[in-house]
């Protein structure tokens, strides 16, 4: 149960900063310039949100770095960051390619069937 919650967790930080990214550099673009408290509130919104998840960034990290976390959680963490760093932090060099992303999903799979 709680490996299910902590999943759950992880995942919906990454869909959150995925949410951000596309809303800075797409989203906005299609917004009406005249409604500027529309895009004021949002960035408000924006801006607290972020304040929470550069929190859980930083415990996530602890996570990664602590031997005392199961693998698998650590593995999981380290897929979503390899995937989102490449995605959506204008990584551009490795976008195109799958290769971090596929060899880090292999291992989650070889950790959890030996």
């Amino acid at each position: 149960m709680q490996f299910s919650i902590t999943r759950g967790a992880i995942a919906g930080y990454y869909k959150m900063r995925k949410q951000i990214y596309l809303f800075k550099s797409e989203k906005i673009k299609l917004i009406d310039p005249m409604q500027t408290q529309e895009i004021d509130y949002y960035n408000s919104q924006i801006e607290e949100t972020e304040k929470t998840l550069n929190i859980m960034s930083t415990d996530l990290e602890k996570i990664v770095d602590d031997p005392k976390w199961p693998y698998e959680i650590r593995a999981f963490i380290t897929k979503y960051k390899v995937k989102h760093s490449f995605q959506y932090e204008g990584n551009s060099f490795l976008v195109s390619m799958k290769f971090p992303y596929m060899f880090i999903e292999s291992s989650l799979y070889l950790a959890q069937n030996n």
